[in-house]
């Protein structure tokens, strides 16, 4: 195995991508603890000082990586039903994208799960991430369920009664002031 901390001198020698510079960051601290570690040059006090420090800096980076807008914990107790179910840990928060969250409670087709997103992510947003995931499907030109099957679409996706049916969902959303 080729040792973190050669990685991360030829790493830095390149230009860091500012879209994992938390990786990056993290990666730093553990190569550190990892040298300490193999040189075993300090105590298990000292090794434990140092991951409690790695901890709360990593932390402080996910708050940090929370500030972005497009990144919200998802709790799937807010909905009704969970549509991440098959990931690890569904029923536990976890990270995920607006436009993520938002795309696959709209296929679900719930009024109240639409309604959260509404109230959440704000109406505009729910009627943008429904217009792209529209315009996305009839891009592709088909609609694929489970068994292979595929729906052909064409025309308008303006038309389309599925598209209608969520539209009018989120419209019946009155936000409150």
């Amino acid at each position: 195995m080729q040792d973190v901390s050669e990685f991360l001198k030829a790493s830095r020698k390149c230009k860091k991508s500012r879209e994992n510079w938390y990786a990056d960051e993290l990666l730093e601290l553990v190569a550190h603890i990892q040298e300490h570690a193999e040189n075993k040059d300090i105590s298990k006090v000292d090794y434990c000082e140092m991951l409690d420090a790695v901890i709360k800096r990593a932390n402080l980076i996910k708050e940090k990586m929370l500030e972005d807008k497009e990144l919200v914990v998802f709790n799937p107790k807010d909905f009704t039903d969970n549509c991440f179910y098959k990931q690890p840990n569904a029923d536990k928060p976890s990270i995920k994208t607006v436009s993520n969250v938002i795309k696959r409670y709209l296929g679900n087709m719930n009024k109240q799960d639409i309604h959260t997103l509404c109230e959440k992510f704000g109406k505009d947003r729910v009627l943008k991430e429904l217009d792209n995931k529209f315009i996305e499907l009839f891009e592709i030109g088909y609609y694929e369920l489970k068994g292979g099957m595929r729906i052909p679409l064409t025309g308008d996706y303006k038309e389309y009664g599925v598209y209608k049916e969520i539209l009018e969902i989120v419209e019946s959303y009155e936000e409150i002031e």
